[in-house]
């Protein structure tokens, strides 16, 4: 059996930013790609995704502040905030240029990076689930901020109290066996005093004013659900047309599938390729 090419083994590390070190996985060699997961998952919720895609770049997957091995903020930090120290991150790692793809929570922080640095970003995947993907600040209110499980984390009840310390630890009791379930049982453990803060950050956010904002090529990828499909509609097509996208794919979710899509990695890396290829050629 021919031997695995030592640049497709996954990697980690740290690197220093002006606020605290953050910690990313890597493989590949090439052009930068950059992942910024789901908020309160970290880089590992890519692991079986960053061996794909490291066939064709080099992939970096960080662990957001307050996230997976990452610092932990000293109190609540805006998404702008947030993206900034993600940005550094990201260039201490790759260099000065890389393209972004960013997945629900992590959306909003590569739309905040790609608004704030135009002069880096090389293109932008804008990807998530339905709820998470509307333009309108006032209609993704409802679709993000009423959505269960964020109407939950936002309860209005103190950061670090028992009960918030024990309603974290039930849902992990949730997860069942499967490798991805184990991973986001430990990323919501570690990120317990994190998600809140996150959170309340990402509906503070002015999402609609940095996409109508952006100066980078960018792309849509939308993860339906049969559920959404009937209580919200499509947006991806919507969303592309608004952004002069270069690109737009959906990816069809079954009912209870992982959020994250870590049971279907191939599925991923070929969209996200994909548009790739649509936002800017590579060598």
């Amino acid at each position: 059996m021919p031997a695995m090419d030592a640049s497709l083994r996954i990697r980690q590390g740290f690197t220093d930013t002006n606020d605290g070190q953050v910690r990313f996985l890597t493989a590949g060699k090439g052009d930068p790609l950059v992942l910024l997961p789901h908020g309160g998952r970290s880089s590992r919720m890519y692991r079986r995704l960053i061996p794909l895609l490291a066939e064709n770049c080099q992939v970096v997957a960080l662990d957001p502040p307050g996230t997976g091995e990452s610092f932990l903020p000293d109190g609540p930090r805006t998404i702008t905030a947030l993206a900034q120290t993600l940005h550094e991150a990201a260039v201490a790692i790759v260099g000065s240029h890389y393209t972004l793809y960013g997945m629900n929570g992590g959306n909003k922080l590569g739309a905040a990076i790609s608004a704030a640095h135009p002069e880096a970003i090389d293109g932008f995947i804008f990807a998530g689930f339905t709820h998470s993907i509307v333009l309108s600040n006032t209609e993704r209110g409802t679709t993000l901020g009423q959505h269960p499980s964020v109407r939950a984390l936002l309860a209005d009840h103190t950061d670090d109290s028992p009960s918030q310390w024990m309603e974290q630890a039930r849902a992990v009791t949730e997860f069942t066996a499967p490798e991805w379930s184990i991973n986001e049982a430990i990323d919501r453990l570690q990120a317990i005093r994190y998600r809140r803060h996150f959170y309340r950050a990402v509906t503070a956010y002015d999402l609609e004013g940095a996409l109508r904002s952006l100066q980078v090529p960018v792309a849509v990828l939308e993860f339906a659900t049969a559920d959404e499909d009937a209580h919200i509609g499509r947006q991806a097509p919507k969303l592309a047309a608004e952004l002069a996208a270069s690109a737009q794919l959906v990816i069809e979710l079954a009912p209870r599938a992982p959020a994250s899509l870590e049971d279907r990695p191939g599925d991923l890396a070929a969209a996200i390729i994909t548009l790739w290829d649509a936002l800017t050629p590579r060598c």
